[in-house]
């Protein structure tokens, strides 16, 4: 939710929220020009709004080892479906290439073929964000 009204009444309706049920907490970010959604910061950018991946401190390179038991589809088109989110959440093609060059390292450091990865790259890169 973006707050309109002044920094004491939104941390005044905060407190009223957290007070109104003992099982939910809210949290809420005050002051900047972006906000975080799910796994997305949003900024305020140039009149507009833009969006990148978002990761927690938290995060482990968790990706499917390409020598696992599953599936060899399965394995072939991991790499595809995670460039495709990085390019439909990244508003600009810096945030993708940046976020892109990350995953395609990760994915190198469990056995992805470099072809592998350099396909799936070269399809999300060309796939309209729509």
């Amino acid at each position: 939710m973006v707050w309109n009204g002044s920094k004491e009444e939104a941390l005044a309706f905060a407190g009223w929220l957290n007070g109104a049920n003992p099982f939910l907490t809210f949290t809420m970010t005050i002051g900047g020009n972006g906000l975080p959604f799910l796994d997305l910061p949003i900024h305020e950018h140039e009149g507009g709004l833009t969006t990148e991946v978002y990761y927690k401190p938290t995060d482990r390179n968790k990706l499917l080892q390409y020598q696992s038991f599953h599936q060899r589809a399965l394995k072939d088109n991991l790499p595809v479906g995670q460039f495709l989110r990085l390019r439909r959440n990244c508003s600009s093609v810096a945030d993708y290439r940046k976020h892109a060059d990350k995953l395609a390292i990760k994915l190198q450091t469990k056995n992805y073929p470099t072809h592998l990865v350099n396909k799936a790259r070269k399809r999300a890169r060309n796939n309209n964000r729509d």
